[in-house]
């Protein structure tokens, strides 16, 4: 059974990455904290979904392009049409970025493309790495959509996630490795998620 605590959190990590893409390119109608909260509610919304229909593919695409749509909806100035656009967009974004980084580690490690359904530490290692891309694109599409000059982020500031995710991959390649200890893989994988989260709190502040 997928554990709800890693749904859950899964689920919660791409909320704040969506609302950081939102309030970059829209004008919010509500406070930061009260957009942060709706915007939890529904995609827990989404991982329950997710975790009562077993991470199947089709039911969780359309459960999360709702998600989305509705929260950019009701949170920002936005029509439905402009909402469901992004949110087809955003979706078939994360799923692409998703199906490629299974295959990279199922092609590295020599693993089948499934293993992460019983290994969690290649689950939260694929996880780590898909989202700091998927953040990384998010930002890049921002930049290209909004119109005030004043909120575009530098091209070279780029330079920081792209690190960022290359060493997710690359921790991610000597995690495996025989030469690591349990508790090292442990710390390793701490890490990569600290990593991550200082990607996304820069970002966004």
């Amino acid at each position: 059974m997928l554990n709800p605590l890693v749904s859950g959190t899964v689920y919660a990590l791409e909320a704040v990455i969506y609302y950081v893409f939102f309030a970059r390119i829209s004008t919010p109608q509500l406070s930061r904290w009260k957009i942060l909260l709706i915007g939890l509610g529904l995609f827990e919304i989404g991982s329950v979904f997710n975790i009562l229909f077993q991470n199947t593919v089709l039911v969780n695409t359309i459960v999360t392009l709702v998600v989305i749509t509705l929260f950019f909806r009701l949170c920002f100035e936005t029509s439905i049409k402009v909402a469901l656009l992004y949110s087809l967009l955003l979706d078939g974004l994360n799923f692409a970025i998703e199906s490629v980084i299974v295959f990279v580690f199922s092609s590295l490690l020599r693993i089948p493309t499934s293993e992460y359904q019983s290994n969690f530490m290649i689950l939260f290692m694929e996880t780590i790495s898909c989202k700091a891309i998927f953040f990384m694109v998010c930002l890049m599409l921002s930049n290209w959509t909004t119109d005030t000059a004043v909120r575009k982020i530098p091209a070279s500031l780029f330079v920081y996630p792209v690190c960022v995710t290359a060493c997710l991959l690359v921790f991610s390649y000597i995690i495996f490795s025989e030469i690591l200890t349990k508790d090292g893989q442990m710390l390793l994988a701490g890490t990569s998620g600290a990593l991550l989260l200082s990607l996304i709190f820069l970002f966004s502040t």
